[in-house]
């Protein structure tokens, strides 16, 4: 979901911010876990929300194999859809 959203609504957030709050890193597990929020301006008020990431890295730790993504969809989706609607019209 997290590179058609760069895609697609990056471009129609001005201003986007994230700001990391805590790091976990679990050497010998490998993962790197944070939580973020975001700000940004748009067309229909100001966004934010709030994140949980975890990075799974490889064996060696210098590339990510795998990355979680927790966020309140809910709110994204109405709100993008929202901005979505007013960018085509």
């Amino acid at each position: 979901m997290l590179p058609f959203l760069l895609l697609t609504y990056m471009p129609l957030l001005k201003d986007f911010h994230l700001t990391v709050h805590n790091t976990l890193i679990d050497e010998a597990a490998r993962k790197v876990s944070m939580h973020l929020t975001s700000s940004a301006t748009t067309a229909i008020g100001d966004y934010s929300n709030e994140y949980m990431v975890t990075l799974h890295l490889t064996e060696h730790g210098r590339k990510v194999d795998r990355f979680q993504e927790f966020a309140d969809s809910k709110y994204s989706g109405e709100f993008l859809a929202k901005l979505h609607d007013k960018a085509n019209s």
